[in-house]
Parts: C-alpha cells; structure tokens; sequence
C-alpha cells in the first residue's frame, strides 16, 4: 500500500467532498475499474487504471530521424511553392512514417521564420532550421492523476464499503521504455520496473492504483453477498502546490475522476 503517514484524515476528505457547493465546477474524467475476490473470498482487490485521455505521449524532443525527415519535408515543400498536388505529397510522406499527431510536431518544430528564396535553398540548408531539442523518445505517462481514490460500495440500497487511499505520484508510466530493451525481462510480460503497476497487483498497491481490502468486521456481508454497485472517484485540491491543508475543512476540493463500476462484484 503507499505511505499514508502524511495523508489527510478520511473523515476530512469525506466532509469535503459531501458538502460541496452547488455552484462549485466538478469534472469527471473516466477511468477503468477491475474488482476481483481472493481465492478465499477473504479480500476484496480493485485495481484501477487511467482511461486514454490521461496518457501523454508526446516528447518534445526530436530524433535524428524525426529532424531529417523533417527536413526533408520542408525542402520538398519549399520546391514546390505553386505545386499543391507535390505539397501535399511532402506531407503524405512525413505522416506516412511519423503518424499525423508526431508529424505535425515535427513540421510546426522545424519550420523557419519566414520561406527561404530559392538562392537560400542552394547553400547550406540546414542553417536555414531553427535549432530544436534533440533526444530520445520517453515512454508514455498517465497524468492529471488525482491525489486520493475514494471507494463506496452499495449493497440494498446502503453503502458498505467505504476506503480512501492516497496516490503518492502525480505522473505515472504506462508504458516500457523502448529505447532501454535491456531493462525488459526475457520472460512475461514486456514491462520495465517504471510500469510494472500496470500488471503487477502488489507493485499497483504501491502507486496506489489498487485496493486489497480485507472482508472482516463491517466489511463481512461483502464476502458473502458481494455488492451492487461500485464507486470508485478521484479527489484533487484546488491549489496542486503540495498543501495538505487545500484538503482541509476550509480548503475547496474538487472531483476530477471518476467512475461508476459497470459489472457488480457478486458472489
């Protein structure tokens, strides 16, 4: 489980989040829920995961690769300032191999002030490129993550299960770092250590993007009669600066994610 020590008190956040104003704005941003018994049915597990539009992909920075094709659109396009079929020809190129989403980067990175008249374009071309960051791609990573998960569960019309955990980063990595393959294992699944949360339960606990819940006391009719809804929501304070008193009495949360449990966790 992540380090509690300095999280703020259940019943704060609960207050918080039940008596929110009317006219305060709330954004929900979905994310994926899985809920699974242990084979004891002693234990209740929820893993969670971030939905696409919190994955950021994007590297500022430019391959070697990237920067000449870059390149190499613009020259082609610059040859051909009348010539709309060969324009966009350069640009079925570039796209064809980068992907529309990196190509445009690659060409708004690269592209000079002002078009190089045709003199230009018989020196030395590649002083007429403005100078852009080069480096490796980084893997992808979740983010807008929420600093606490809040989990109710409703069986007959009443709420049985009510946790919250604290989620100690604010970015995480979902993806292996291709240009590293040495750090993937020879064997299972192709992940480095950075997204091993994403199929490990116990490294997910960590990260605070899982739930093992033990079914005993208050939480005992779950184990034997499972539940009819789950919620699962995310809370983030106003002011991201690391005040832990934003979550406090006088403090303004607001929800941003949040998700409603499709599948009933039933015996």
């Amino acid at each position: 489980m992540p380090d509690d020590s300095n999280a703020i008190p259940h019943d704060v956040i609960q207050r918080r989040y039940s008596n929110l104003d009317t006219e305060t704005p709330v954004l929900l941003l979905p994310y994926r829920i899985e809920t699974r018994f242990s084979p004891q049915r002693d234990r209740l597990r929820i893993r969670i995961y971030p939905d696409q539009i919190h994955i950021d992909s994007h590297n500022v920075p430019l391959t070697p690769k990237e920067i000449a094709l870059g390149q190499a659109f613009w020259l082609r396009t610059w040859a051909a300032p009348d010539d709309e079929t060969e324009r966009d020809a350069a640009w079925a190129a570039l796209v064809d191999v980068l992907g529309p989403r990196r190509a445009a980067w690659v060409a708004r990175s690269l592209r000079p002030k002002g078009t190089p008249s045709p003199r230009d374009l018989l020196g030395d071309v590649k002083k007429l490129f403005p100078e852009v960051p080069v480096g490796n791609p980084g893997p992808a990573r979740a983010r807008l993550l929420p600093d606490h998960w809040c989990v109710h569960g409703y069986l007959d019309g009443e709420r049985v299960l009510d946790e919250v955990i604290s989620v100690p980063e604010d970015s995480l990595v979902v993806a292996p770092d291709l240009t590293d393959p040495d750090s993937l294992p020879d064997d299972g699944p192709p992940v480095d250590a950075a997204a091993e949360w994403t199929v490990d339960f116990q490294a997910a606990l960590g990260k605070g993007m899982a739930l093992d819940i033990p079914l005993t006391g208050k939480y005992a009719k779950i184990r034997n009669r499972g539940l009819d809804e789950l919620i699962v929501f995310g809370l983030r304070p106003d002011d991201r600066q690391g005040d832990p008193a934003a979550l406090a009495p006088e403090g303004p949360v607001r929800v941003v994610q949040g998700l409603v449990a499709l599948n009933p966790v039933e015996g």
